[in-house]
């Protein structure tokens, strides 16, 4: 997929098409609230209906091969995004080490986003060390949070993505992530088994631990000696509410929904944070909001926080 975009494009159009055999329709909000009747939960519609429209912007930029300031500037801030909601849902399930060391990669963007070569590969601009720890990172989350391990874990383990150069890392991961969030959908779709990993909270808080230390030091090295745990606000500050409130900004100018229907998905979110136990993270919204897209907005911002 990363090699051949028209390949790329196949493979999205079948599996969004086995969707809709599973009766999840194509639209935006009609398969948000969809798949929220169906699993009671928000984490993973959001979580596959945004990296539907990453994949889709990686479809239109591939094609027309080039890629604009604007789109550099939304792929940076989906990453953040990304990142950002599973640190905020892992600290809320305890796991405030890894989300930590979210914090820290989500602090710490990609320099730049390229289009190179005849098959339109998009290179992240980013270090050898930021790409380990987010593979490290990324593996405790999914252990410590997510049910279908035999599902997700693969995506990680791939030879693309764990042997990838680190410019290469983050699109490989992309392209591996969305297909694996599709059969994950499929998993709770279709009711699989689950195989739990035994002491699977205790092997994910020491794997936690082992990343927060590395995530300091790429903060310290990467920001001027700037210190971690000065962004901890960030993890007790934000709800997916909030941070939905920003990235629908991305969806609304790329033609995906419509104002109305952020608007909508915003006051769903909030008023159904009572009922999703497993995301709690739904239950502090109102407070900071502007704080927060400054983060997004300015890259002076996030060096604001350092002298708080």
């Amino acid at each position: 997929m990363a090699n051949d975009w028209e390949f790329m494009v196949e493979v999205e159009e079948h599996l969004l098409a086995k969707r809709e055999s599973f009766g999840i329709p194509s639209d935006f909000m009609a398969s948000v609230i969809k798949l929220h009747e169906v699993t009671g939960k928000l984490f993973g519609p959001i979580k596959t209906k945004t990296m539907d429209w990453a994949v889709s912007e990686y479809h239109k930029i591939r094609e027309r091969g080039d890629i604009l300031a604007s789109e550099i500037a939304a792929n940076q801030k989906g990453l953040k995004f990304n990142i950002l909601e599973a640190a905020i849902n892992e600290n809320l399930n305890g796991y405030t080490d890894n989300a930590m060391t979210g914090i820290a990669l989500a602090i710490i963007p990609p320099d730049s986003v390229r289009l190179v070569g005849n098959n339109s590969f998009l290179e992240y601009e980013l270090s050898q060390e930021w790409v380990s720890l987010y593979e490290s990172w990324n593996l405790a989350f999914i252990t410590g949070n997510l049910p279908y391990l035999h599902v997700l874990i693969p995506k990680l383990l791939i030879p693309a993505v764990i042997d990838a150069e680190p410019n290469d890392y983050i699109f490989n991961r992309a392209l591996s992530l969305w297909v694996s969030i599709n059969f994950f959908l499929y998993a709770q779709l279709i009711e699989e088994e689950d195989y739990a990993i035994p002491n699977f909270g205790g092997m994910s808080q020491l794997w936690g631990e082992i990343n927060n230390e590395f995530a300091n030091a790429l903060v310290s090295n990467e920001m001027g000696g700037a210190d971690l745990s000065k962004f901890q606000p960030l993890l007790g500050i934000m709800t997916y509410a909030i941070l939905w409130d920003q990235f629908k900004v991305l969806l609304i100018a790329s033609d995906v929904i419509t104002p109305e229907d952020g608007q909508h998905l915003s006051e769903l979110l909030r008023s159904s944070r009572q009922q999703l136990t497993v995301n709690e993270i739904l239950r502090k919204v109102v407070e900071y909001v502007k704080f927060v897209y400054a983060c997004y907005a300015s890259p002076g911002a996030m060096k604001a926080v350092l002298s708080d």
